[in-house]
């Protein structure tokens, strides 16, 4: 109470002193734009102005330009000042820390908001000196909107340290010191399980895809179901006499016609699946089919699969037939029939089935016992 409190009001008005000209800049301060016209096309050179170069403003109709002009040039004054006041007291607050870091040696590094009053600084004097040397380019404008960030921030710290105010600041950080902390917490459970997850479903595209489209063309076949379900079940509650009368054999689409509202209505209410389908149906050069069409093609092309399969094993069995020189029944048996009667010429054809392959066998012994 003796002079603790005046010490830190002190310090908080000069902080003041350069926080409020800072946010008065970004405010007020506009940047100029310059084109330039090249072959290669238009450049925009984006600047600001600064010290005694007065920009002309659009006036009102009614108003005195030389009011105007004193109005401009008052206003770029009173932003030079600004500039200068944010300049100078950027400069005292550098040596202010650097007087800090000689006194306090290791503990000064310990405090974050030091780290938080150079940050300011520097990002203030980047801010402004491009300002007062009229310098083109963006660059500075970055720096000061990071630089109004930093303060703000950091005028919470300075107000940390009085009795009213400081209670909930500390709160503040602790709260904030807890968030984060969960948030990390959270965060590695969560790159746990995503990465666990990744590992497992790289290449399975059955459950991850696969699923999905089936269990989408399963939903599109059922409402079909369903809707023929329905309208059967309306046909047979409805009398014969009106089912005569409002029965359609054949439907007519007019694809270069537009809909009329009540159709329009109806589509909307019952679903628009059902006009494109028709459209699509109707369209020669449409590559989409309906999934009764998808399904029946598919089917198609398994058959001609399994066909071709068949055919390829056909041919295989007939190479091996004639390379191990196998003969049928009717060559090898020159002989009377040993039975008489139709009986036994069915038990013989049924024995028959097996002789090219008792042949077989006997070729590949007698190999090996020659081998």
């Amino acid at each position: 109470n003796a002079y603790g409190s005046k010490a830190h009001i002190l310090n908080l008005g000069i902080y003041t002193l350069s926080l409020l000209p800072l946010s008065y800049l970004i405010v007020n301060l506009r940047s100029s734009a310059t084109l330039n016209s090249t072959a290669n096309g238009t450049h925009v050179n984006l600047g600001s102005t600064a010290l005694d170069k007065v920009q002309y403003l659009k006036l009102p109709i009614n108003e005195n330009p030389r009011d105007g002009f004193l109005q401009n040039h008052t206003q770029s004054y009173f932003l030079t000042v600004c500039m200068f006041l944010v300049l100078a007291l950027n400069l005292y607050a550098i040596g202010k820390e650097v007087m800090q870091i000689v006194q306090q040696r290791s503990n000064y590094f310990r405090d974050i908001a030091n780290g938080l009053d150079w940050a300011t600084a520097i990002s203030s004097i980047m801010f402004v000196v491009p300002l007062l040397l009229n310098s083109d380019g963006t660059w500075h404008w970055q720096a000061g909107a990071y630089a109004v960030f930093v303060s703000w921030f950091n005028f919470l710290l300075y107000l940390q340290r009085f009795e009213h105010f400081g209670i909930y600041v500390v709160m503040f950080g602790e709260i904030m010191r807890t968030l984060f902390s969960i948030i990390m917490l959270f965060f590695f459970l969560m790159l746990a399980f995503g990465l666990s997850f990744y590992a497992l479903m790289i290449g399975q595209i059955g459950l991850a895809v696969g699923d999905i489209a089936e269990v989408q063309k399963n939903a599109t076949l059922k409402r079909i179901a369903m809707q023929i379900d329905l309208h059967t079940g309306l046909e047979e509650k409805l009398p014969y006499w009106f089912m005569k009368r409002v029965d359609q054999p054949k439907v007519t689409e007019y694809p270069n016609r537009k809909c009329k509202t009540k159709a329009n209505l109806l589509y909307l209410f019952l679903g628009l699946d059902e006009k494109r389908e028709v459209h699509t149906r109707l369209n020669t050069n449409s590559h989409q089919l309906t999934p009764v069409e998808y399904e029946l093609q598919k089917q198609k092309y398994r058959l001609k699969e399994m066909g071709s399969v068949l055919e390829k094993q056909h041919n295989l069995l007939k190479l091996i037939i004639q390379k191990m020189e196998i003969t049928s029944e009717a060559e090898d048996h020159d002989g009377p029939d040993p039975f008489r009667g139709g009986v036994g010429r069915q038990r013989l054809n049924r024995k028959s089935k097996w002789l090219p392959l008792v042949k077989a066998m006997k070729a590949g012994c007698n190999v090996n016992t020659h081998c």
